[in-house]
């Protein structure tokens, strides 16, 4: 009696150490694959992702980064935007990270008299300023909205409005939305001139929705945005 009993223990104890290792390893497996998953999800087509501020000092509750620029000296320009409580009404806003990822200073920029909402959404750098892309939206309602672009240079000790320009798509005189995606290669500065690549669709085709993808364009601007 006694036997059976040593027995049956040791087989219970067997399958109990096997089970919890059975379940160990299934947590782990659980765990490997959210991860992946996460790593891999990406932001939806033609909206801003938000990105990650590396700096010292922390940011308000209700600053949204949409991108990180390295501008040289250990220095950092983070452009994104201000919400209210809702998160709604958006207002651009740009950081200077200094090498100590302290900030040097930050400006909130105005926009379009009349429109609904603008961000920053791009960062570059040259010699004489800081250049940022403000992307505009006309009205919170998408069917009305008409997405504008404007750039505006920055004194890169101040953070001072030196000068800006608006955006226009080349050769199309009907009404139009525009916009760009996120990535160093679509706002960039080349010899001397700042290249933007955007996207762009007629408002009319919002009144006939259709398979018609978005139409590229890509314009060059002088640095000193005449």
């Amino acid at each position: 009696m006694t036997a059976q009993i040593n027995i049956s223990s040791i087989r219970f104890v067997g399958l109990l150490l096997r089970s919890s290792i059975f379940f160990a390893c299934l947590t782990v497996l659980v765990f490997l694959l959210t991860a992946e998953s996460a790593s891999c999800a990406g932001g939806a087509v033609g909206v801003p992702t938000l990105a990650q501020a590396p700096v010292a000092d922390k940011l308000p509750a209700n600053i949204d980064i949409y991108a990180t620029a390295d501008i040289g000296g250990g220095k950092q320009c983070l452009v994104g935007a201000k919400s209210d409580a809702d998160g709604l009404n958006e207002r651009p806003m740009v950081y200077l990270v200094g090498s100590g990822g302290k900030f040097a200073w930050h400006v909130q920029l105005p926009i379009l008299k009349g429109s609904y909402q603008g961000r920053a959404t791009h960062c570059v750098v040259s010699t004489d300023a800081l250049y940022v892309l403000l992307q505009i939206d006309t009205y919170p309602q998408q069917n009305l909205n008409q997405g504008v672009l404007q750039v505006v240079a920055l004194n890169k000790k101040t953070g001072a409005v030196i000068a800006s320009k608006y955006i226009d798509v080349p050769n199309v005189s009907a009404d139009y939305t525009s916009w760009v995606e996120q990535g160093g290669d679509n706002f960039k500065l080349e010899r001397a001139k700042l290249v933007i690549k955007g996207l762009y669709e007629l408002m009319s085709e919002r009144d006939h929705p259709s398979e018609k993808p978005p139409i590229p364009f890509t314009v060059e601007i002088s640095t000193n945005l005449r």
